[in-house]
């Protein structure tokens, strides 16, 4: 199985262990760490490296609140 992590803002495609998973959650043994940020919508296109961004950083941006 892969997720897809946010890795100094860009996509990282990681190969993790499935615990356990139930209709709404996926239990992972390995392959991520705590406080890394694992992408959940929808990309339609999916490539290692590519740019991403939290809606909130766009926010933030747009109003020249963002960081550098």
């Amino acid at each position: 199985d892969t997720v897809w992590v946010k890795k100094d803002g860009k996509l990282e495609i990681r190969e993790v262990e499935v615990r356990f998973e139930d209709p709404e959650h996926a239990y992972l043994a390995s392959g991520v760490s705590g406080g890394e940020s694992i992408v959940t919508t929808n990309l339609s296109t999916v490539a290692a490296g590519a740019p991403l961004r939290v809606p909130d950083e766009a926010d933030a941006d747009a109003k020249g609140t963002g960081k550098p």
